[in-house]
């Protein structure tokens, strides 16, 4: 790790257990230790404002060419990360602060279990990382266990297959004393343990007679393994798998618009609510953008409502290509549609700008629309589209979700008021799209 400072070497620590880190403070120690010694991956930090980054990441590919490297940015760098991997100066970007998630896909090349191209992989976590509950299950009969652990299991089922499938692996250390467990499932892969390799024991997911997946363990004594209690826990785990996935569709199904599918109002809500508590906290903006589309009444008059319907799916479409990935899109009712925004900045100053970021998001989305073709609404329609929106930004504008609202869509009604084709910024007026 080069440039980091202790929490995100501390986040790297504790995502990686069984790494070796080792930390040099500039960017010229760490090249002169990466070209001394034999390492899996760097981790730099790097900086807009640092120009020698993109001549400093040239020279750690030039000591290390085969060598993971991977970027550490603060969000508002990211388009500098996307750019500096783009151009082969790096194989990946994490985000600072330091996602545990993230910076295991990140590394995924050079831990143990290593994904295929449909896979995700959960982290292989050390035995030392849960002592209190295995001296807890030592007490157990074996009912108690599994009783205690199917519990567990249900529970955990409804966060998800990622952390059910690392509980099942908990599980089997738990209920059958294994050293080290592995399951696959649904395309993804879980491990738990110290050192999980040559396994003994493997079993098939069986559901229905059909192949539900895999799981191996490494037992100190397989042939000691009552088979009545294997096989009961066993069987739980399909149905379990399956239950974990139907979650994620019913999250996915309750947080999304059926027609566009962005986000729908009830989800951006229960986000933008969120983000400003977390703004508070950390002291950055978010701005919201609320926006229509001009007349859209006469294109589902005169065209029929499955044109009206093209015209806000094929929105959907280009809007998700101009926000960032942590940004968040809706449809927030009818043909209006709200773009969630968010990036770190300093505290209000005077003569603070309102966000030129946002206006550019909304420009770059209103030339595509005007060179979209809507097959519905035939070729003469094409470039006659337009919108006209409101932005609002926290915390200047706006001290909480609902007022940050009620500015954006006020300043919605003034854009309509000025002529429509045109964004609306509270308190400086209308702006045209060219």
């Amino acid at each position: 790790m080069v440039g980091a400072d202790r929490p995100s070497a501390e986040q790297v620590e504790l995502a990686v257990p069984r790494a070796e880190v080792v930390q040099e403070a500039d960017y010229m120690d760490g090249l002169l230790r990466a070209g001394k010694e034999e390492f899996q991956a760097v981790l730099l930090r790097v900086a807009s404002s640092d120009r020698q980054a993109p001549s400093v990441l040239r020279a750690y590919r030039k000591v290390g060419p085969h060598r993971l490297t991977v970027l550490a940015v603060e969000m508002w760098d990211e388009p500098l990360a996307r750019q500096l991997v783009a151009e082969g100066l790096a194989d990946q970007y994490v985000l600072l602060p330091i996602s545990r998630s993230e910076l295991l896909a990140a590394v995924a090349p050079v831990r143990q279990f290593v994904p295929g191209p449909n896979e995700t992989t959960m982290a292989v976590s050390p035995l030392a990382a849960r002592r209190e509950e295995l001296a807890f299950h030592e007490g157990l009969d074996w009912s108690q266990k599994f009783a205690r652990e199917t519990a567990e299991l249900l529970h955990t089922a409804h966060q998800g297959p990622g952390p059910l499938l690392e509980r099942i692996c908990w599980s089997g250390i738990f209920l059958f004393g294994a050293e080290a467990v592995k399951v696959v499932a649904e395309g993804r892969e879980a491990a738990a343990g110290e050192a999980p390799s040559d396994f003994n024991f493997h079993s098939p997911l069986l559901e229905d007679g059909c192949d539900a997946g895999g799981l191996d363990m490494r037992l100190a004594d397989p042939d000691k393994i009552d088979e009545t209690q294997i096989g009961s826990w066993l069987r739980l785990l399909p149905g379990l798998i399956r239950l974990a996935g139907a979650q994620v569709q019913l999250r996915e199904l309750a947080n999304t618009d059926p027609v566009t599918g962005l986000a729908n109002r009830r989800h951006m809500m229960a986000v933008l609510g969120d983000l400003i508590a977390k703004a508070r906290d950390q002291r950055f903006r978010i701005t919201l953008v609320i926006f229509d589309f001009d007349d859209f009444k006469h294109y589902n008059d005169r065209y029929g409502h499955p044109a009206g319907d093209e015209i806000l799916r094929e929105a959907a479409i280009l809007i998700r290509k101009c926000i960032r990935r942590q940004d968040l899109a809706a449809r927030f009712g009818g043909d209006e549609f709200a773009l969630v925004l968010w990036d770190a900045q300093s505290p209000r100053s005077p003569g603070s700008e309102h966000p030129r970021s946002a206006l550019a998001v909304m420009d770059r989305f209103c030339k595509m629309l005007h060179r979209h073709q809507f097959p519905k609404l035939g070729t003469q329609a094409q470039g006659a589209l337009t919108i006209s929106g409101g932005l609002a930004t926290f915390p200047w504008d706006a001290r909480s979700a609902d007022e940050l609202i009620e500015k954006a869509d006020q300043a919605l009604l003034e854009a309509k008021r000025s002529g429509k084709n045109r964004l609306y910024l509270v308190g400086q007026g209308p702006e045209p799209n060219d």
